[in-house]
């Protein structure tokens, strides 16, 4: 079996293209910077953190939850426990039953500041 990825089919030649299924994938998109730490996050910046994304859509929010994991496992190189792994899961799942986001990330970042 092959896989091969292209950014547009056009790039393919017509017998590959034929013979091949295509499957689209999801874009990725750029990561945000979060401008702390979660190894040293304190309450204070947690809460500043809240009120500058106080009025984010759950769009958004998810892409604070991406970029909350990827400050933890690669900028930070945080090895996460079972809780704190599940609470990212349990943030992802909230946001698509349309919780609150300033709610869902707050718990989120709470169990950082608790480590």
């Amino acid at each position: 079996e092959f896989i091969i990825i292209s950014p547009t089919k056009s790039n393919l030649l017509p017998t590959v293209r034929s013979r091949l299924p295509i499957l689209k994938g999801k874009v990725f998109h750029d990561i945000k910077e979060l401008e702390f730490s979660l190894q040293k996050i304190d309450y204070a910046q947690i809460f500043s953190f809240l009120k500058e994304n106080s009025r984010i859509s759950k769009t958004e929010a998810k892409e604070l939850v991406e970029a909350i994991f990827y400050r933890a496992t690669v900028t930070d190189k945080l090895i996460l426990s079972s809780s704190q792994l599940q609470n990212f899961d349990r943030a992802y799942r909230l946001l698509e039953l349309n919780s609150k986001p300033q709610s869902v990330l707050a718990q989120l970042l709470m169990g950082f500041a608790s480590c």
